[in-house]
């Protein structure tokens, strides 16, 4: 059963590999939607943050991957530039919102001392959950202006 291990978790980091190489020349094209480039770039953002925690490492890598998950496929329903909606933009906008308070959070978390952040996690534990729903809300949004049209 390990080598079954083995591939499942080469396979999840070739998907992420890949995520983050679609994240990452959407973020460096010049012709993209500005505010998509930030969605892609807060996404990297906090990709790269949760590779410094040590405690909950897998819940974090989880969220992180999710996120990777969830951005890629919104920008592959995404029509052409010229073809987005003024609703569809400012949902993305919101969504670059989103993502850049998850990231500052994290950031925030991070800062703390480790015995500030074993506190936290003891007092709220949901941390993860709650930033979950956030963004969740924010594809909601997205995902209704999508169907609108």
């Amino acid at each position: 059963m390990g080598p079954h291990k083995d591939r499942k978790g080469k396979l999840v980091e070739q998907s992420g590999a890949a995520a983050i190489a679609v994240l990452e020349a959407l973020e460096k094209s010049s012709s993209v939607f500005p505010p998509l480039q930030s969605v892609a770039g807060g996404t990297l953002h906090i990709a790269k943050l949760v590779r410094n925690f040590r405690s909950d490492k897998k819940k974090w890598t989880e969220f992180s991957q999710y996120i990777e998950k969830i951005v890629v496929d919104v920008i592959g329903k995404l029509p052409d530039n010229d073809a987005v909606r003024e609703d569809i933009k400012e949902s993305i906008r919101q969504l670059s919102v989103t993502l850049s308070t998850i990231g500052k959070e994290i950031e925030e978390i991070q800062n703390k001392s480790t015995v500030s952040r074993f506190f936290m996690s003891t007092t709220r534990p949901d941390k993860i959950s709650d930033m979950k729903q956030r963004l969740e809300d924010s594809m909601k949004l997205l995902e209704v202006h999508s169907m609108d049209g």
